[in-house]
């Protein structure tokens, strides 16, 4: 199997190490050096996949600028290092489509060849949707720029397709060109439609424009674009205002998520566990469940093996009671108590599942984290059309019945006795 690869070709070995040295401590991907472009072609002919590349202009076995066309030629995404800076140099890096070009006049240009490189290498992962209303040399320019990028990139020819295709994926970009040639209504219908579900920060929209009507696009800026470029941009303007909102937008996933999650087990936590749940009863309406569970016992987990065991403990029933109900909305309520809720069709299949939850711990975890534990489990349903608090109160009456007839238990509740 071919290896993917990051390549740095620098005649000065001290730069290259420090090259290699930075790019390694942030990707877990291979950084091979090499030292003229003899060395490079080495590198490149051999079994191996080079992603990203970063090159010196100079080398000392071939004329200046000799490398570009050799990487670019095999399809390689290429950043450029140069001692000089000239715009005439500027323009033919550009022209001949490298990802960047950097001057290397002190440890910031460094650092910024160095994160220049792991994003390109990342941007793979980062989905761009391009609505482009027609397919002017503004559309085919963006799109080509986009893909020097490393960009996985969609094309939609239609604001119908574009909301037709968002309920089941969403972009972490949309890129809105050829607007003026479409009826400003249909666009302005998108517009609020995308923004009724997801806002600014969750999907960034950026419009290009050929046209100079500049009260349309503040108009569109106010029902919801978060940014505008005109259609004479350069490629490094195009390259960090698309960096530029999408890292705005990925940084707010990652804080919203870390506002969701426990921080221990990475399931949701308690307060967004009945935020998310709300809508959860609402469609599932009277075939809803929810799930209580209790690790048995767990103080004495604590003041016999210490905290940091305890923790362990949380952690590995928190991963099986996800792996096993990996389609339902799984939370840690708080301590060492969990909760499920979902939608059913059959009851079974559900008390089957919390069977599968309660054997596995208490055959695995001795062999897992060293210890063995149990888990106490109450079910509830929602047939009467209870409300989250009563369907969750319900399922912890269960969890009590498990506890008081012994432990390491499943019970439903009702529990109908006799």
């Amino acid at each position: 199997m071919t290896q993917n690869i990051i390549l740095v070709i620098e005649d000065q070995k001290a730069m290259a190490s420090l090259l290699q040295e930075k790019i390694s401590q942030q990707t877990t991907l291979p950084v091979i050096t090499a030292h003229s472009l003899k060395e490079a072609k080495e590198v490149i002919d051999s079994d191996v996949k080079v992603l990203v590349c970063v090159t010196d202009l100079n080398l000392p076995d071939t004329e200046e600028g000799a490398s570009v066309p050799l990487l670019l030629k095999k399809n390689i995404t290429t950043v450029v290092l140069t001692a000089d800076y000239t715009e005439e140099t500027r323009k033919k890096m550009f022209k001949q489509h490298v990802a960047d070009y950097v001057i290397k006049d002190g440890m910031a240009a460094i650092n910024y060849a160095v994160r220049t490189v792991i994003s390109l290498v990342e941007n793979s992962d980062i989905n761009i949707w391009l609505l482009a209303l027609d397919n002017n040399k503004t559309t085919r320019r963006l799109l080509g720029l986009l893909n020097i990028q490393r960009y996985h990139i969609s094309v939609f020819e239609d604001s119908q397709s574009v909301l037709k295709t968002l309920p089941s994926k969403m972009p972490d970009l949309l890129i809105l060109t050829g607007v003026a040639s479409e009826n400003e209504k249909k666009i302005v219908d998108m517009i609020s439609s995308i923004r009724e579900n997801y806002t600014q920060n969750q999907l960034p929209l950026m419009l290009c424009d050929d046209s100079h009507d500049m009260a349309q696009v503040i108009k569109l800026m106010k029902y919801g674009v978060n940014d505008f470029y005109n259609s004479g941009f350069t490629a490094e303007e195009l390259t960090v205002r698309v960096n530029l909102n999408i890292s705005q937008a990925i940084n707010y996933k990652k804080l919203e998520r870390i506002s969701q999650v426990d921080a221990l087990t990475d399931l949701y936590n308690r307060r967004y566990f009945f935020e998310k749940s709300e809508s959860v009863i609402k469609e599932c309406g009277a075939h809803c469940f929810a799930v209580m569970l209790d690790i048995d016992f767990f103080k004495v987990v604590n003041d016999t093996y210490g905290h940091a065991k305890g923790d362990e403990a949380i952690i590995f029933v928190a991963n099986v009671i996800q792996d096993t109900f990996d389609s339902f909305v799984v939370a840690r309520l708080g301590g060492e108590e969990f909760c499920v809720l979902g939608g059913y069709e059959e009851l079974s299949k559900i008390q089957a599942l919390c069977e599968t939850v309660r054997q596995f711990i208490e055959s695995e975890s001795k062999n897992k984290i060293g210890i063995p534990i149990t888990i106490s489990i109450g079910l509830s349903t929602n047939n009467n059309l209870l409300t989250l608090d009563d369907l969750v109160s319900e399922a912890d009456k269960a969890l009590y019945a498990s506890k008081e007839s012994g432990r390491n238990k499943v019970s439903l509740q009702p529990v109908v006795n006799g």
